[in-house]
């Protein structure tokens, strides 16, 4: 079986359009704005993907290998750096820990026409929505007909 060289040339045009990147995130803009957490379409009982990314290595940003449970070198590199008593070394190690950033399938009242939408957000306002669904008030909060 050949290649389909028409397909990937439109799929890598698809992907160089700068638009096109970031279109299907979601970031709050100042003042009120209501959205709608929905399941995630891959893992319907858990809306949040929880991902590791290291920033500003070489001024980019990657994802963490310890996302899937693997081993990350750059962790481990920090961990040596740790085992000195160089502080410049811990501010270092400190930097390379990879952060974690959760990932939430959203409905933007008032843009439904632009479908679902990812929300990114750190781990405080990942804590309220958990204690939001432990709340036995509140509970399936992407329960779509309740």
């Amino acid at each position: 079986m050949a290649l389909n060289l028409d397909a990937i040339k439109a799929k890598l045009n698809q992907l160089n359009k700068s638009d096109d990147k970031k279109q299907n995130l979601w970031k709050p803009e100042a003042g009120k704005t209501r959205v709608r957490i929905v399941p995630y379409v891959h893992r319907k009982e858990n809306p949040f993907l929880e991902l590791y990314f290291h920033y500003d290595i070489g001024k980019k940003s990657m994802l963490s290998p310890i996302t899937f449970g693997n081993e990350d070198p750059i962790v481990e590199f920090a961990k040596q750096l740790r085992k000195t008593s160089d502080k410049d070394n811990w501010r270092l190690a400190k930097k390379l820990d990879p952060k974690l950033r959760i990932f939430a399938p959203v409905i933007v009242r008032g843009q439904e026409n632009e479908g679902v939408k990812l929300w990114q957000f750190g781990k405080e306002t990942y804590m309220d929505f958990l204690n939001l669904a432990d709340n036995e008030d509140v509970g399936d909060f992407t329960d779509i007909a309740e």
